[in-house]
C-alpha cells in the first residue's frame, strides 16, 4: 500500500507538566517516525517558554500540519476534548512520557487498516530506561470484570517476546494507543472522570460493547516513563484504587451497583487495617481515601453507565472470554511470589561454610533457650508450689478480683471507678494492656484476679526468655546468654516482688529486657524494633509511671543522635504518654513511683536488703555479681555500653532512694488513715539491669580475647570471673528458695469469705460494710464484692488521696461507722451509701476477740439492723430499709456504672455515688440538685423512664487514643515485611 493512499493519522502529544523531563525524547520519537503522521498536535498546559522552546527544538511549527496548542484539564480526556483532530481517520494518542520507536506508527496503522472492525490498536510498552535489554511493562490489559488487573508481568521482567502471540485483548493502555476516529466520535472519547489511571480500560470496554475489536500489536514498541506514578508509586495508589472501583461499578449489573458501592465503602477499613499489618502505612490511608471517594463518584457512575448503555451494541457477556477471573489473579500472584522467593534464595545463597556456621549457631541458640526455659520453669515450681492449690492468689500487693472482660472494658470506657462510694478515676492502664488476654479467657470465666495470678506464674519463664533474647543483642555465645538469662531471674528484687505479689515491679522486671532488645534494634535503624520499644516502654510506664519520663528522654536522645530517623523516634513515647494521660488528669508527685495493685510500701524491700547483707551466702553471691560488673570496666571491647550500664545502676539507686520519700497511697487503719510510701523494688530492678548489661557486654568475646594474649593476669582474672558468675547465680537462687521455704507464703487464698446474702446484694450492686475493731479504733470498709478488689487500687487515686484530706463522702461514712459502733444511728445513714449488709469478719491473727465481741454486742442494739447469722464469713446483719444504689421513692435497676427505671414524679432521683459533673440522667435532660455528697436530680411531675450513666468525653477520647497508639505500635512491631514489587 503506498503511503499516499494510506489512511490519515493525527498524532497527539499531551504534556501535563509532571512529565516534562520525558517530553523532548517523545517529540524526537514522533519526528523520526518511518511513517509520518499527517498532522501533529502538541498540547501543553501553557505557552510558557519552558514548553514552547522545547517543542520547537524538535518539531517545525512553521509547517501547516504541526500545531502547538495550550490545553488544560484534570486528565487526558478533558485535554483531548479541547483539541482539533483535523479530519484524520486515526488518532495516535501519546503521553509526554511515552516515546515511540521509529516504526511504531507504521506497524500500528497497518494493523488498524487490516479490518474496519478494529477500533483500537495498542503498542507493547517497555520501561523508559535500558533499551538494550528492555524491561517489559504491558502487552495489553488482562483484568477481571471488577477491573482488577492480573499481575502477569513480574517487576523487572525482561522482554523476550514471551507475550508476542497476543492479538485481541480486553483493553490496551491509552499511552501510544491508535484509535479510529469514527469510533472515538461514536463513543464520545475518554471518560472525563478517569485519568491518568483506568481511562484506557474503560474506553476499550465501551469499544468492545459497541462491537469493535481491541487489538495489541507487540511489534510496535513505546518506552513508557509512567510519570503519573511519581517517585513513589504508593502516592498514586488512592487514585488507582478509585479508578478500579469506578470501572467495577460501570461493569456491574445494574441491580447490584448500590450493593457493590456499599461493599467498597465498608471494605475500606478492613483493607486499611490489612495494609497496616503489612507495614504499608501510606496505602492504608489511601484505602480509606479511595473508599470514601465512592460517595463522591455516584453521579459520575450514573453518567458513565448511561454513556455505556447508549453506545452498546452487544451485551456484557461478549466480554467474558477476554476477562480474567479471581483465580487467574491468585495464580499469577502465587507464581510471582514463588519466582521472587527463588531469586532471593539464589541471590542470598551463602557459601557452605557460612551455612554450616549459621546452622551451628541456631542449634546452640535453641539448646541454650531450652536450658534457660527448663531452669526457669523449675524455679517457678519451687517458688509457687505451696500456693498452686490456692486458686486466685491474694495478699501482699495482690487482691482478689471477680471483674470480667466486659465489665473491665465498660469501666475503662466510662472513666468511673466502682469502689466504695465511687470515684472519678480511670482504672490503671496496666489493666487495659491486659484486657485482650482477659477477653481471650472470658469464654472460660476468667476474672481479673485469675489473670493477675497467671501473670505471676508466667513471669519467671517470660523474664528468662526475654533476657535470653536481649542478651543475644550483646553476645552470640549461647553459654553467655544462658548464664545471664538465669542471672536475670534470680535478681533479689524480682524474687522479692514475686514473693510479695508486687505486680507492677514484676511486670517491670519482665519487660526491661524487651526494652533493651528493642532499643538496640531501633538504634540500628529497625522500624520494627522501634515499634516494639514503644510498646515495651508503654508497658513499663503503665507499671511505674516514672518510665513515661524515661520514654521521653530516650526519644530526645534518638532524635538528637539519629538524624535520618527523627520522625520514628518521636513516636517512641507516644504509647506511654497516652497510657498515662488518664492518670495524669489529676497529677500528683507520688504518682511517679506508684504501682498497680495493693500499695505495699517499702517494708518488704528494706527487709530484703537487710537479709542480703546478713546472709553470708547471699551477700557473697551479690558481691560476686557487683565485683564482676566492676571488673567489666577494664574491658575496652564495648566499653561505652559497659559505662552506660553503670549509668543505669546510678539511675536505679536514685529511683530506690526517692521512691520511699513520697507517699503513693493511704491505707485505712483503725482510727483513721496511714500514708503508704513508694516501693524501691523497681529501682533495685533498674540497678540489676545496669549490672546485667555490664556483665553481658564484658562476657562477649572474652575467651577469644584471652586466647590472643600471653598467659598472665588477664587469663587468671577472666577465668575466675567466668566461673564466679554461674556460681553466684546458683547462690542467689538457692538462698532465695531457702528463705521462702522457711517462711509462710505471703500470697495465698486470702480473699475474704462473704455470706450468700451478700452475694445477692452484689448482684443488685448494693454494698457490704465490713467492720473490724481493735484496741486503737474501728475500721470500716465498703465492699462491692468479696473485699476490696484489685482494680479498685488505682495509682492516680492513691497518689491524690495521700496528699489530700477525706472528702464529704468519706467523712459521712466515717460518721456513720462511729455512730453505728455506738448504737446511736439508724439504717438511713447506711442506705445513703447503698449498704445492705453489715459484716464483722472473723478475727484475724493479732486481732482481739474481746473487742470484736463488744462491737457485735453494740450492733445488736442498732435500730434498722436485722441480725441474720454467724458463720464462716463472720457475723452479719441486714439493713431493713431501702438500700438501692439508685432510688427515687422506689429502687431503680442498677448496673456497675449505669442505672435505669420508671419513676413517677415529682421526685428526687438519688444515686449512691459521689457527685460529679460527668453523671447524666436522660442524656442531660434532668437538672442535677445537691443531695449531700451523693449525685441527685430533680424529676418533674409525671411518669418517665430515667436512664443514668457516667459520660466523660475526655476519658473516651484518651481511651480511643490509647487503643490507636497501642495498635499502631503493635502493627509496626509485628514481624511482617512489606510486599516486594509494588502494588497493582
Amino acid at each position: 500500500m503506498d503511503s499516499v493512499t494510506r489512511e490519515t493519522v493525527t498524532a497527539i502529544v499531551v504534556c501535563h507538566g509532571r512529565d516534562l523531563s520525558y517530553f523532548a525524547d517523545t517529540l524526537a520519537g514522533v519526528s523520526h517516525q518511518r511513517h509520518q503522521a499527517d498532522h501533529i498536535v502538541v498540547a501543553v498546559p501553557t505557552l510558557d517558554p519552558a514548553y514552547v522552546e522545547l517543542a520547537k527544538s524538535h518539531l517545525d511549527f512553521e509547517a501547516e500540519n504541526v500545531h502547538l496548542v495550550a490545553a488544560m484539564g484534570k486528565n487526558l480526556g478533558q485535554v483531548l476534548s479541547q483539541l482539533d483532530f483535523h479530519g484524520s481517520d486515526w488518532l495516535w494518542i501519546l503521553h509526554a512520557d511515552s516515546c515511540p520507536y521509529a516504526g511504531t506508527l507504521d506497524i500500528l496503522l497497518r494493523t488498524g487498516e487490516a479490518s474496519k472492525r478494529v477500533g483500537v490498536v495498542g503498542p507493547k510498552q517497555i520501561a523508559w530506561d535500558d533499551t538494550e535489554a528492555p524491561v517489559l511493562l504491558e502487552v495489553g490489559i488482562r483484568a477481571t470484570r471488577s477491573a482488577r488487573r492480573v499481575p502477569e508481568i513480574e517487576p523487572g521482567e525482561r522482554d523476550q517476546g514471551q507475550l508476542d502471540s497476543r492479538t485481541d485483548v480486553l483493553a490496551v493502555g491509552s499511552a501510544g494507543a491508535l484509535v479510529r476516529r469514527s469510533v472515538w466520535d461514536e463513543l464520545g472519547g475518554f471518560d472525563p472522570f478517569l485519568g491518568p489511571f483506568g481511562d484506557g480500560l474503560e474506553f476499550c470496554r465501551r469499544a468492545r460493547r459497541a462491537g469493535y475489536r481491541v487489538v495489541i500489536e507487540p511489534q510496535a514498541l513505546i518506552r513508557h516513563g509512567r510519570a503519573a506514578l511519581g517517585d513513589n508509586p504508593d502516592g498514586s495508589y488512592a487514585r488507582r484504587r478509585s479508578a478500579q472501583i469506578y470501572n467495577a461499578l460501570l461493569a456491574a449489573p445494574a441491580a447490584f451497583v448500590p450493593l457493590y458501592a456499599l461493599g467498597y465503602l465498608l471494605n475500606a477499613l478492613p483493607r486499611s487495617l490489612a495494609r497496616l499489618v503489612m507495614k504499608e502505612t501510606t496505602l492504608a490511608w489511601a484505602e480509606i481515601g479511595a473508599g470514601l471517594r465512592v460517595l463522591r463518584m455516584v453521579n459520575d457512575v450514573v453518567r458513565g453507565r448511561r454513556r455505556l448503555a447508549k453506545s452498546a451494541r452487544v451485551g456484557p457477556d461478549a466480554l467474558t472470554p477476554l476477562e480474567a477471573s479471581s483465580a487467574d489473579i491468585r495464580h499469577a500472584r502465587r507464581e510471582m511470589r514463588r519466582s521472587a522467593k527463588e531469586r532471593r534464595l539464589l541471590a542470598e545463597q551463602p557459601d557452605p561454610l557460612t551455612v554450616k556456621a549459621r546452622a551451628d549457631l541456631a542449634r546452640h541458640s535453641r539448646r541454650g533457650l531450652a536450658l534457660t526455659m527448663a531452669a526457669s520453669l523449675a524455679m517457678t515450681v519451687a517458688v509457687f508450689v505451696r500456693v498452686f492449690s490456692a486458686g486466685v492468689l491474694a495478699g501482699g500487693g495482690l487482691a482478689g478480683d471477680t471483674t470480667s472482660a466486659p465489665e473491665l472494658a465498660h469501666l475503662i470506657w466510662s472513666g468511673w471507678l466502682d469502689s466504695g462510694s465511687g470515684h472519678p478515676y480511670a482504672v490503671d492502664p496496666l489493666w487495659m494492656i491486659l484486657l485482650p488476654l482477659l477477653a481471650l479467657g472470658h469464654p472460660f470465666s476468667m476474672t481479673l484476679g485469675a489473670l493477675a495470678t497467671g501473670v505471676l506464674y508466667a513471669a519467671m519463664p517470660a523474664a528468662a526468655c526475654f533476657a535470653y533474647l536481649a542478651a543475644g543483642r550483646m553476645s552470640a555465645s549461647w553459654v553467655v546468654r544462658t548464664v545471664t538469662a538465669l542471672l536475670w531471674i534470680v535478681a533479689p528484687p524480682f524474687l522479692d516482688a514475686l514473693w510479695h505479689g508486687e505486680l507492677g515491679a514484676v511486670v517491670v522486671h519482665v519487660t526491661l529486657p524487651v526494652a533493651v532488645f528493642a532499643l538496640a534494634g531501633a538504634w540500628n535503624g529497625s522500624a520494627r524494633s522501634l515499634g516494639l520499644a514503644s510498646l515495651a516502654l508503654g508497658v513499663l510506664a503503665a507499671s511505674t509511671p516514672a518510665f513515661g519520663a524515661v520514654a521521653v528522654l530516650i526519644a530526645v536522645i534518638g532524635y538528637a543522635f539519629r538524624p535520618g530517623q527523627r520522625k520514628r523516634w518521636l513516636w517512641m513515647p507516644v504509647p506511654a504518654l497516652f497510657l498515662l494521660a488518664l492518670s495524669l488528669r489529676r497529677p500528683a508527685l507520688g504518682l511517679l513511683f506508684a504501682q498497680p495493685g495493693v500499695p505495699t510500701g517499702s517494708e518488704s524491700a528494706r527487709a530484703t536488703v537487710e537479709r542480703l547483707l546478713a546472709d553470708p551466702l547471699l551477700f557473697a553471691a551479690l558481691a560476686a555479681v557487683a565485683g564482676t560488673a566492676v571488673f567489666a570496666l577494664l574491658r575496652l571491647h564495648r566499653r561505652w555500653l559497659i559505662r552506660l550500664g553503670w549509668l543505669i545502676v546510678a539511675a536505679g539507686f536514685g529511683f530506690a532512694t526517692l521512691a520511699p520519700q513520697l507517699a503513693v497511697a493511704r491505707r485505712l487503719v483503725p482510727g483513721g488513715y496511714q500514708s503508704v510510701e513508694g516501693s524501691p523494688t523497681v529501682g533495685y530492678s533498674i540497678v540489676w539491669l545496669g549490672l546485667w548489661i555490664c556483665i553481658t557486654c564484658a562476657a562477649h568475646g572474652l575467651r577469644s580475647a584471652m586466647r590472643k594474649r600471653s598467659f598472665g593476669i588477664t587469663q587468671i582474672v577472666g577465668g575466675l570471673l567466668m566461673l564466679v558468675v554461674p556460681v553466684a547465680v546458683g547462690g542467689l537462687g538457692a538462698g532465695a528458695l531457702i528463705h521462702m521455704w522457711k517462711n509462710e507464703p505471703v500470697l495465698g487464698a486470702h480473699t475474704p469469705a462473704i455470706p450468700a446474702l451478700a452475694s445477692e446484694a452484689y448482684e443488685r450492686h448494693e454494698r457490704v460494710l465490713a467492720l473490724t475493731a481493735t484496741s486503737t479504733g474501728l475500721r470500716g470498709e465498703v465492699w462491692r464484692s468479696a473485699g476490696i478488689e484489685l482494680h479498685e487500687y488505682t495509682m492516680a487515686r492513691g497518689a491524690n488521696e495521700a496528699i489530700s484530706d477525706p472528702d464529704a463522702a468519706d467523712a459521712a461514712l466515717a460518721t456513720a461507722v462511729i455512730q453505728l459502733a455506738q448504737g446511736a444511728t439508724d439504717d438511713m445513714s447506711l442506705a445513703e451509701h447503698a449498704i445492705s449488709i453489715v459484716l464483722v469478719p472473723p478475727a484475724r491473727e493479732g486481732e482481739s476477740p474481746e473487742f470484736r465481741s463488744q462491737l457485735i454486742g453494740r450492733l445488736h442494739t442498732v435500730p434498722g439492723l436485722q441480725y441474720v447469722t454467724t458463720g464462716e464469713a463472720g457475723t452479719f446483719w441486714r439493713v431493713t430499709g431501702m438500700t438501692a444504689r439508685a432510688r427515687a421513692g422506689s429502687a431503680l435497676e442498677s448496673g456497675v456504672v449505669s442505672a435505669h427505671g420508671v419513676v413517677t414524679g415529682p421526685a428526687t432521683v438519688v444515686l449512691a455515688e459521689r457527685a460529679d459533673r460527668g453523671w447524666q440522667a436522660n442524656d442531660g435532660e434532668l437538672a442535677p440538685v445537691e443531695q449531700g455528697w451523693a449525685q441527685a436530680w430533680k424529676l418533674p411531675a409525671g411518669t418517665a423512664t430515667v436512664s443514668i450513666d457516667f459520660v466523660d468525653p475526655i476519658n473516651r477520647i484518651l481511651v480511643a487514643g490509647q487503643v490507636l497508639a497501642l495498635l499502631a505500635s503493635l502493627v509496626t512491631a509485628l514481624p511482617f515485611r512489606r510486599r516486594v514489587g509494588g502494588v497493582q
